[in-house]
C-alpha cells in the first residue's frame, strides 16, 4: 500500500518487496495497514518452501497479527477425505421427451378410470417406474445426489 495514501495500492511491487498471499483484515472497509491486520498467510506448494529471510519479512509485515504458512497438508483443503460426487450425466433431449410422453400416458391411464376403464390399471406401476427412471437424471442437478441409499 502507498505510505502516503494507505487506502491506495502502490503501482507494482517496489524493488524486492514481499507480498503475502493472503491478508485477512479486522475491518475490511479500512485499508490493510498493520493495525488492521487480523492474520497474514503465505501458501506454499511443494517443492516451494518458506526460507528464513522470507519468514522474517512476513512476520515484520504481520506485526502483532499472527503469521501462518499453509501447505496442502495444513490448509484444511485435503480432498482425499471425502470423494467428490460424480458430475451428473448430461440430460438428453430424448429423456425429456420420453418423460413427457410417460406423464401423458400415466394421466390417460388414471383418467380413464372415471369412465370405467380399469382393465389397463396393470400398466400404471411399470409406467410410474419408467417415468421415475427418466426424471431422476433431470432432478439430480436440482437437489443433488442422495447422501444415503434410498429405501
Amino acid at each position: 500500500m502507498s505510505k502516503k495514501e494507505p487506502w491506495r495500492p502502490t503501482e507494482g511491487k517496489p524493488g524486492g518487496s514481499r507480498v503475502p498471499d493472503v491478508v485477512i483484515l479486522n475491518d475490511p472497509t479500512r485499508p490493510p495497514t498493520q493495525d488492521n491486520l487480523k492474520k497474514v498467510v503465505e501458501i506454499k506448494f511443494p517443492p516451494d518452501y518458506l526460507g528464513r529471510e522470507q519468514r522474517n519479512e512476513y512476520e515484520t509485515i504481520a506485526g502483532e497479527a499472527p503469521f501462518e504458512v499453509w501447505t496442502p497438508a495444513t490448509c484444511g483443503c485435503d480432498d482425499t477425505k471425502d470423494e467428490q460426487a460424480p458430475a451428473p450425466e448430461p440430460v438428453d433431449g430424448k429423456d425429456i421427451a420420453e418423460a413427457a410422453v410417460l406423464t401423458l400416458a400415466l394421466l390417460v391411464l388414471i383418467l380413464d378410470d372415471a369412465v370405467g376403464g380399469q382393465a389397463d390399471d396393470i400398466l400404471i406401476p411399470p409406467t410410474l417406474t419408467r417415468l421415475a427412471q427418466r426424471l431422476a437424471p433431470l432432478l439430480v442437478p436440482l437437489v443433488g445426489p442422495p447422501t444415503e441409499p434410498l429405501p
